[in-house]
């Protein structure tokens, strides 16, 4: 897994990068009931990442993580998606950035340094609810090696009362906000042989940076349903082809395709050599039997 998160197949040891990955906020007081946003950010000093393999730990007794956002994230290669463990207390997830991360860009008034947002609910009392990065997270350098970090870890501490403190659900009320559909995006169909058996699957991916993408629905056969990528077709016909991305408040947009592009089939082309071949062994047949030239008969009376 973390050979794939590191974009790069060469083995390194870990090095001493500075980096770190905390939480924003790192403290506050909540009440049962409630409902926050914590954010899960990253801080590069002479690095540079292109892949992380986070894990939060938090106290299961006095809160939940309900959802996870992707929205702002800085990652655009989804390694594994995010987990929400409720039985152990722990949000886990990996992904990659492709082109590499050094930090804020020079003359950009925001910190974009988002990883993720967790969606927290408030379910018991505590005077230090603490939130903390795991020892197993772990950074990649941006390096061509995929050396690996061990970054410095923060802790985040809450203070939980009986009593709700917050007027809104912050994760909702977000939500609700949400009008805009997720990123464009484009639907590429494929057939190879050795994956998926041969038959036709289809690759997509977009992002939605205000309340997070929430899933994708294929349309096949007269109904949607709900997919992942790459998804290999029931069926072989590449007819009608029609691919949705839905957002956590209910945006949709629908991705292009074009089947002028679709490849043909695998199974087809094998199809095709197979007949190709049992017509060629019928003709070398045929030819030998009928069309090589015939011996002349013995004159019985030559004596020969």
């Amino acid at each position: 897994m973390r050979a794939i998160l590191a974009l790069a197949l060469f083995a390194s040891p870990i090095f001493a990068h500075a980096a770190s990955v905390y939480l924003t906020p790192g403290d506050g007081t909540y009440g049962v009931g409630d409902t926050f946003i914590a954010e899960v950010r990253v801080l590069t000093d002479d690095a540079c990442i292109n892949a992380a393999d986070i894990e939060i730990v938090y106290p299961k007794e006095s809160m939940r993580a309900v959802d996870f956002s992707k929205g702002s994230s800085i990652l655009s290669l989804w390694v594994r998606e995010p987990v929400l463990d409720y039985e152990r207390g722990i949000v886990s997830f990996a992904g990659g950035i492709p082109g590499g991360y050094c930090g804020r860009v020079q003359g950009d008034p925001s910190l974009s340094n988002i990883l993720g947002r967790i969606a927290f609910t408030v379910v018991g009392t505590s005077e230090n609810a603490d939130v903390l990065i795991s020892n197993n997270a772990r950074l990649y350098a941006h390096d061509g090696l995929g050396t690996e970090i061990v970054p410095e870890r923060s802790v985040a501490s809450f203070t939980l009362l009986r009593e709700p403190q917050l007027s809104a659900n912050e994760w909702i009320q977000e939500v609700q906000e949400d009008t805009i559909p997720p990123e464009a995006f484009t639907v590429e169909a494929h057939s190879t042989r050795g994956i998926f058996s041969g038959r036709y699957f289809l690759v997509f991916s977009t992002t939605d940076k205000q309340s997070g993408l929430d899933h994708f629905e294929l349309y096949e056969r007269g109904a949607w349903r709900t997919v992942t990528s790459p998804h290999a077709l029931r069926f072989k016909s590449l007819d009608d082809i029609r691919v949705r991305a839905i957002d956590k408040a209910g945006n949709e947009r629908l991705g292009e395709y074009d089947a002028e592009a679709a490849p043909e089939s695998q199974a087809s082309i094998d199809l095709s050599f197979i007949i190709f071949g049992v017509i060629l062994v019928v003709l070398i047949a045929f030819s030998r039997l009928y069309l090589r030239p015939r011996e002349k008969p013995t004159d019985p009376a030559s004596g020969a």
